[in-house]
């Protein structure tokens, strides 16, 4: 799924859903990844991100599960966590 030219799961938005997207949603979940494109990670579209989302990443780039992620919004931003 695709939100305002971003995919969901491209945490940094490179355009590519790889390990450093995987890296940044498991530090952007515990809380100490800095910059994320905050829809982006919700992974299977259930509103929320969370350790499920973090696993359907996983099977994504194992296995190339489809990403649902929610439904469209209108602008990406940055969230910067302290």
């Amino acid at each position: 799924a695709v939100c305002d030219g971003t995919k969901y799961g491209d945490l940094n938005k490179d355009s590519n859903i790889d390990a450093n997207d995987l890296a940044a949603l498991r530090k952007y979940i515990i809380g100490s990844y800095e910059f994320v494109y905050k829809y982006a990670t919700d992974i299977n579209g259930d509103m929320k991100t969370d350790i499920i989302d973090l696993i359907s990443l996983k099977k994504h780039l194992a296995n190339g599960t489809k990403i649902e992620g929610r439904k469209p919004v209108k602008n990406f931003f940055l969230e910067k966590f302290n």
